[in-house]
C-alpha cells in the first residue's frame, strides 16, 4: 500500500495538509482534487440561474448561501491547483463553515420562531467547535481535522430534524440522500491517505460533498416554495 509519509519533507506553503494526489512538482498540484472542488462553483451558478428566473432572489438563506458557496468553490479550486497560497485554503474551508452555520440558524429560526434562539445555538456551536480543535494536539492535525468536519454534520443534522419533525417529513428523500453522501464524503477523505487508487480518494470527498450540498439547496427550495408547509408548521 502506498504511504504519503515520503513527501511530508517537501510541504505545501499554504501550510495545508499533504493529499495522496499532491504533487508540488507539478503545474496543477491536485488534478483530481482541483477539478472535483469546482463542481461547488457549478453548483452556486446553477442556483444563481434558478433563483433569478424563478424570481427567488430574496429567498433569505439562499441568498446567503449561494454566494458563500461560490467563494468555497473558487477557493477549493484555487488552493488545490496551487498549494501556494494560505488564504486560498482559507477560502476552501471557512465558507462551508459559515454555510453549515448558517443553513443551522435558518433551520433553527423556522422551527422556533425567534432568531436569538439561533443565534445561541450556532455560538453554541462554534464555541464547542474551538475546544474540540484546541483540544486535539497540533500533531494530530487529520484527526482534528475529520472529527471537525463530522461534528460539523452534526451541528446541522439536529435542526434539520426539527423541521422534518414540523412538516411531518415532507421532502425528507433529499435530507436522507444529503446524510448518505456526506457519510461517504466523509469516509473518503479519511481513507485518502490509504492509497487505495493512485490519485487518492479526496477528490471524492468533494463529489459526494457537493452531492449533500446540492440535495439540502434543493430541499430548502422546496420547503420555501410550498408555503403550506410553514403554514402548517405555525399550527402545530
Amino acid at each position: 500500500m502506498k504511504n504519503i509519509d515520503h513527501r511530508d519533507e517537501i510541504l505545501p506553503s499554504d501550510g495545508g495538509p499533504v493529499y495522496f494526489e499532491t504533487n508540488l512538482e507539478n503545474w496543477v498540484a491536485e488534478p483530481w482534487n482541483t477539478v472535483t472542488a469546482f463542481m461547488f462553483l457549478l453548483i452556486a451558478a446553477f442556483w444563481v440561474r434558478k433563483l433569478v428566473l424563478d424570481g427567488k432572489m430574496k429567498q433569505v438563506f439562499l441568498r446567503f448561501a449561494v454566494p458563500m458557496l461560490a467563494i468555497g468553490g473558487l477557493g477549493g479550486t484555487l488552493y488545490h491547483a496551487l498549494r501556494t497560497d494560505f488564504w486560498l485554503m482559507m477560502m476552501d474551508w471557512l465558507p462551508i463553515l459559515l454555510l453549515i452555520l448558517g443553513c443551522s440558524a435558518y433551520f433553527l429560526r423556522l422551527v422556533s420562531g425567534a432568531w436569538w434562539k439561533a443565534f445561541a445555538y450556532i455560538l453554541a456551536a462554534f464555541v464547542f467547535l474551538a475546544v474540540v480543535s484546541w483540544v486535539i494536539p497540533n500533531h494530530q492535525d487529520a484527526l482534528k481535522t475529520n472529527l471537525t468536519y463530522f461534528i460539523q454534520f452534526m451541528i446541522v443534522l439536529l435542526p434539520t430534524v426539527l423541521v422534518l419533525k414540523k412538516t411531518r417529513f415532507k421532502y425528507s428523500v433529499y435530507v436522507f440522500v444529503a446524510s448518505g453522501s456526506f457519510a461517504l464524503a466523509l469516509f473518503f477523505r479519511i481513507a485518502d491517505p490509504w492509497g487505495w487508487i493512485p490519485m487518492g480518494t479526496h477528490f471524492l470527498w468533494h463529489v459526494f460533498g457537493a452531492c449533500a450540498c446540492q440535495m439540502m439547496f434543493v430541499y430548502i427550495y422546496r420547503l420555501d416554495k410550498n408555503k403550506a408547509v410553514f403554514r402548517d408548521m405555525g399550527r402545530q
